[in-house]
């Protein structure tokens, strides 16, 4: 027997369903939806935030940073092109090893002080001294200053460059000996506040925040004057969810919106770095080539006080063999100083103030490789070539190189 509802029923059945219908599509998120929203968007503005404030933390000591390698570059070569012609060298202002206050003779300081004195070239006898020292200004900030035949000291370093060291280590100054004179400079100043992997230290951590996906249903009542929902179907709707993909695709939105700016901010503290331990290498390249200079200046005096004649070979000391070795440029004699390498050269070392290589030395993670050969063509040039590598903690290794020629610019023991 087949049994028809009444028009009146069914009508009332589909004007429910319509309802129904109406209220589903109307239906907005929830407080709670709201809030979780909210606090993601939050936590991804949080880590974006500290990243571009890193960004620029960086930038704004690599602009410091550039400005100090500017001034010193122009502070330590005028040292350098004065030193080189000058005479008369006198180290004073540290320990017993350094002169006094009468910068008018030669003396050395083997152990380093802050005061370098020499007669500059074309000074007369009644000339006093130039004289480079370190001291603190008005306002408490280290500086390089110069003194010119006894006049005022002038900083030559800017206010805005804090020197926190400057030492000068004196040698060979005797008149009389078969040592090139030669002076150390050693500068420690300050740009910013990066920390330096052989301090030991790290950057610091920025903290990230733990975000949780919540998933929230939305329950809709029904109307009174709906039909009323079988529990299979309430069933249904408690255990609906976001489906597999759209967890996924939240989660890698939110992935991306994380690790985009972090290693933005890693890119950028690799870029400081960089500069930072760049100024490191170019002087630790330029003090290598300055030491093989004073080797052959070297053979120039022994040349001279030679009694049976100019029977020494300028460039004898040096490896020309396009060899790679290494040179401590706190020794002067060859035989100590230089030593080859097989394939590849040690790291550095330091005692905290000076590179060499000496026993009980920490080692850096900065290598110093140098290589010398005749240039093609000639034996009276030969081009010393120096290169320093390292690599700052997880950082790509890094690597600066230079070049010099040196001359066979008197006649020697060579025969050429």
């Amino acid at each position: 027997m087949t049994y028809m509802y009444p028009t009146s029923f069914a009508s009332r059945r589909s004007n429910a369903r319509k309802s129904r219908d109406r209220t589903h599509r109307q239906a907005g998120f929830t407080l709670v939806e709201m809030i979780v929203a909210v606090g993601l968007f939050a936590i991804v503005m949080v880590v974006c935030v500290g990243a571009l404030l890193s960004l620029v933390n960086a930038n704004r000591k690599a602009q410091a940073l550039q400005s100090v390698i500017n001034n010193l570059n122009i502070a330590l070569d005028g040292i350098v092109r004065s030193a080189r012609m000058g005479s008369i060298y006198h180290g004073a202002g540290g320990d017993a090893s350094c002169g006094g206050g009468d910068y008018t003779s030669p003396h050395d300081c083997v152990n380093g002080g802050t005061i370098f004195a020499f007669e500059p070239y074309g000074n007369t006898a009644a000339d006093q001294p130039w004289i480079y020292s370190f001291e603190e200004d008005q306002n408490g900030v280290g500086r390089i200053y110069k003194s010119e035949s006894g006049g005022t000291p002038i900083g030559i370093t800017a206010p805005e460059v804090s020197i926190d060291e400057l030492t000068f280590y004196v040698i060979g100054t005797t008149a009389g000996d078969s040592t090139q004179p030669k002076v150390v400079i050693v500068v420690k100043g300050t740009a910013g506040d990066i920390p330096h992997p052989g301090d030991r230290r790290t950057a610091p951590s920025r903290p990230m925040i733990p975000s949780f996906l919540h998933s929230m249903r939305v329950q809709v009542r029904q109307a009174a004057q709906c039909i009323p929902a079988t529990a299979s179907s309430i069933r249904h709707r408690e255990r609906a969810g976001f489906t597999l993909i759209e967890t996924m695709v939240a989660i890698t939105l939110l992935t991306v919106a994380i690790v985009a700016p972090m290693a933005l901010t890693a890119k950028s503290l690799s870029s400081a770095y960089y500069a930072r331990d760049q100024v490191t290498a170019f002087y630790l390249a330029q003090e290598a080539i300055e030491s093989v200079r004073a080797m052959r200046d070297s053979q120039v005096l022994q040349i001279a006080k030679s009694t049976s004649g100019s029977s020494i070979n300028l460039f004898g000391p040096i490896p020309l063999s396009n060899q790679p070795f290494t040179i401590d440029t706190r020794k002067s004699d060859p035989s100590v100083a230089i030593s080859t390498c097989s394939e590849i050269c040690p790291p550095l070392q330091t005692d905290g103030t000076l590179y060499g290589y000496e026993t009980g030395w920490t080692d850096t993670y900065f290598t110093r490789t140098v290589k010398a050969a005749f240039v093609a063509g000639t034996q009276d040039e030969i081009r010393i070539s120096v290169t320093v590598s390292w690599k700052t903690q997880s950082f790509q290794e890094r690597s600066f190189t230079i070049s010099s020629d040196l001359y066979r610019w008197v006649n020697d023991g060579s025969g050429v």
